[in-house]
């Protein structure tokens, strides 16, 4: 029994003093019937943590052989895979795109107005070789609270961030690619381009 009252009291006690260790005793004056007692009020918080998951590779098949499709949907001359998007954690997050970037020789990235649609199916072969429009197209576009493009797709730029939207806890959806491009490719090809997201905590 001694024991046990000994255990109760070691864990007792520091609870106890760390309650009191910063309460001063005050003492009024004798006429005093009220006294004023300022207290720091001091709070400790944890530093946030980033926890999603983000596409970090995309496919793309380009048949020009097929009517083309400039089209916000995957289908026929141009078929893209899916990305997800999904916030693990309970901190809303901010997505945007940095900058998408040509690897190894491909395409410049232009706006899609740059041509029309009845200019870009008769580029040249230098021309088709040398720029494409590329945007991203967001299947899932209720899941961005706040949503901060236009539409349900938005080209583009090289180096000219676009933020796309806020995903909040737990939201997840999908993302895919569109675009604008020639027709009088040269030979069968792999094009590449780095796509580079960035993840941050909401802040407008």
């Amino acid at each position: 029994m001694h024991k046990k009252w000994f255990l109760f009291l070691l864990f007792l006690f520091p609870c106890m003093t760390y309650a009191v260790a910063h309460a001063d005793t005050i003492e009024g004056k004798p006429d005093e019937t009220d006294i004023d007692v300022p207290a720091t009020v001091e709070m400790q918080v944890a530093s946030p943590q980033i926890k999603a998951l983000v596409p970090t590779y995309l496919s793309v098949q380009i048949d020009p052989n097929q009517k083309p499709n400039y089209s916000a949907t995957s289908e026929g001359g141009f078929i893209s895979s899916y990305g997800q998007f999904r916030n693990d954690g309970t901190i809303p997050l901010d997505v945007t795109v940095q900058s998408i970037t040509p690897k190894n020789g491909a395409p410049a990235i232009v706006p899609p107005d740059t041509h029309t649609d009845e200019e870009w199916q008769t580029l040249t072969m230098t021309e088709t070789t040398s720029e494409i429009a590329i945007g991203l197209v967001l299947n899932s576009p209720g899941i961005w609270n706040p949503k901060y493009v236009e539409g349900d797709s938005v080209f583009l730029s090289g180096d000219t961030p676009i933020k796309i939207g806020t995903l909040q806890k737990y939201a997840r959806g999908n993302v895919s690619l569109m675009a604008k491009y020639g027709l009088a490719w040269p030979s069968a090809r792999t094009i590449e381009y780095e796509l580079v997201f960035k993840v941050s905590i909401h802040d407008e």
